[in-house]
């Protein structure tokens, strides 16, 4: 592990462009991620979580050039600028996972990631202000196995639990309010149990 002792993440680590795998986790930088990393048209995995909570973003539009991504981890990264997030992760048609957790992401869920097919996990955890009015896109991600949102205010999205199914291996679900509920895929038990911590929310 390496430790670099809150000095700046270098702008030149966009010059690299044969980058394929990017990994700058637990490495103690801190402030602005630099726009430069946009020019990593090539990589596939971008790994820049848990950085002691002294990461952030002005804005996230360099993200959609990076069209290759398959993972991306931001967890612990202040994205709370990034008010168009949802949008330009929806440029990313090849991304199977998706650490979001802890990010200071505010306002609605959108129904734009329904259009990231290929995603596998998603981990929205712990960004208390996040909420959904609508979650039956989820029902479009076919390959979904993973799902944390724990702590976003779902309690006017239940009519979702209908159109899923019992191939989920992980979900939590729950507000700040309410004791976590881990649910796994056994059997039907998926559906009743979500369905009902999700009603114990509201």
């Amino acid at each position: 592990m390496n430790n670099f002792s809150g000095s700046t993440i270098p702008s030149f680590f966009g010059s690299m462009l044969s980058l394929r795998y990017l990994n700058l986790s637990y490495a103690y930088f801190m402030g602005l991620i630099p726009h430069q990393l946009g020019n990593l048209s090539g990589l596939r995995v971008l790994d820049l979580n848990s950085n002691n909570d002294q990461l952030y973003v002005d804005d996230l539009s360099w993200i959609a050039s990076l069209h290759s991504l398959e993972y991306v981890d931001m967890s612990w990264i202040d994205l709370g600028k990034a008010v168009d997030w949802h949008r330009q992760l929806n440029n990313l048609p090849s991304l199977s996972e998706l650490r979001l957790s802890s990010c200071n992401l505010q306002g609605p869920i959108s129904h734009q990631l329904g259009n990231l097919s290929s995603l596998r996990h998603l981990d929205l955890g712990f960004n208390y202000v996040l909420y959904a009015d609508d979650l039956s896109w989820i029902a479009r991600l076919c390959s979904l196995e993973y799902l944390d949102m724990i702590d976003a205010d779902l309690h006017k999205a239940v009519d979702w639990l209908q159109s899923i199914d019992t191939r989920f291996s992980y979900v939590i679900v729950g507000n700040k309010q309410r004791d976590m509920k881990r649910i796994g895929s056994h059997g039907g038990c998926l559906f009743k149990d979500l369905k009902q911590a999700l009603c114990e929310q509201r």
